[in-house]
Formats: structure tokens, sequence, C-alpha cells
């Protein structure tokens, strides 16, 4: 994991409350992707047991009706999970080239 992506990491909730040994522990189980523009994160109905949020770039969070949210990761709303619901209750699009850090609920559990 490269340094800018831990320091963005440390910002979002709920990883900015936890011990650096906390941390460390989560994101040894924590995957970082990238995503070209238009590419689907996750997608509503996936039983995927991850949580999702976003580093760079922006996404687009659609619900049921296919009504869009776009979120940049500069919003300050780019601190919270995408969508921790399993099933997924939204689908997660990209809207420019973007970075997702990926984390298993059981791992959260564990560590929070």
């Amino acid at each position: 994991m490269e340094n800018q992506e831990l320091i963005i990491i440390k910002s979002l909730e709920p990883f900015s409350s936890l011990s650096p040994d906390r941390l460390e522990e989560v994101l040894k189980e924590a995957t970082v992707s990238s995503y070209g523009t238009g590419k689907m994160v996750f997608k509503r109905g996936d039983n995927d047991d991850a949580s999702y949020w976003l580093l760079a770039g922006s996404i687009d969070l659609l619900d049921e009706s296919f009504n869009a949210r776009n979120l940049s990761s500069r919003d300050p709303d780019a601190v919270h999970v995408l969508d921790d619901q399993n099933p997924h209750v939204l689908s997660g699009v990209t809207t420019e080239d973007s970075s997702v850090l990926k984390v298993r609920r059981t791992v959260l559990d564990d560590h929070l």
C-alpha cells in the first residue's frame, strides 16, 4: 500500500479512530483496487461480505430505480463507507479513473 493511500485511509471512518496496531491488522486483509471510467465496483444485490471506500476519483451510486448520486473523493461524504449492506442496496460505477478500498465485513467486525 502506498504512503498516500495510507494517509487517506487514516482519514476515513471508522479507520480514523483505530489505534495504529488495529489499523495495521485491518489493512493486512484489505485490498486497494484501481478502476477505469465506467467500471462496476459493486452491484446491487451482490452478497460479497465487503465494504468499500472511495480513495481517489469519483463514483455513481445507483439505487434500485437507477437514480444516481455522484460522489467524488474530494467530497466531505467520501470519508464514509460507500455501501456496507449485505446484500448491497446500491451499485457503484466509476465516473473517472478511481481507487477503491475493499475490506471484508468480518474483518471490520473483528477489529472494531
